[in-house]
């Protein structure tokens, strides 16, 4: 209630009983305006409260700029994930009560195209273009893109197409 002054409601809690973050219990909460469903915890490591609105934010700005782009070029799709850092808004300083955007920033995200199919030989220039695409429309400047192929979430080849910039 200190932190945010959009309106924010808790709807459930994750136990982490794997070890796979820096808390043992988080709260999910939903921000009522943006609609950005994020996580707030208390970090075991540095001992205080974080939570992960800002990166859940961007991550959703950034989706929904490419997902069309990337449904239309890579078919089938099977999977799209777009991830920032948890720790990004505490990294670059920012309010979560201002309004922001990935593209203020130079954050790097990771997006990770997986596609249903076996590769095809144009699948590297459709790639190439898709990274042109995030660089130009999605006004993204740093990132790393892989995409992967996968039947039925398994993966259909060892061979994959990687991009850092």
């Amino acid at each position: 209630k200190t932190h945010f002054t959009d309106s924010t409601v808790i709807y459930d809690t994750l136990y982490d009983n794997m070890g796979n973050f820096p808390f043992e219990y988080a709260a999910k909460v939903t921000n009522e305006k943006d609609q950005t469903n994020f996580l707030v915890y208390y970090n075991d490591e540095v001992n205080e409260m974080e939570d992960s609105y800002i990166s859940s934010k961007w991550e959703s700005q950034l989706n929904k700029k490419v997902r069309p782009y990337i449904i239309q070029k890579f078919e089938p799709l099977d999977e799209l994930i777009v991830f920032y850092d948890a720790q990004v808004g505490k990294t670059y300083n920012i309010n979560p009560n201002i309004a922001t955007s990935y593209k203020d920033y130079n954050a790097s995200p990771s997006i990770t195209i997986s596609i249903a199919r076996k590769p095809k030989k144009e699948d590297a220039e459709t790639f190439s273009e898709m990274v042109s695409f995030l660089k130009k429309e999605a006004e993204l400047k740093h990132g790393t893109v892989t995409l992967n192929y996968v039947k039925k979430g398994v993966p259909q080849s060892g061979k994959e197409i990687r991009k850092e910039f």
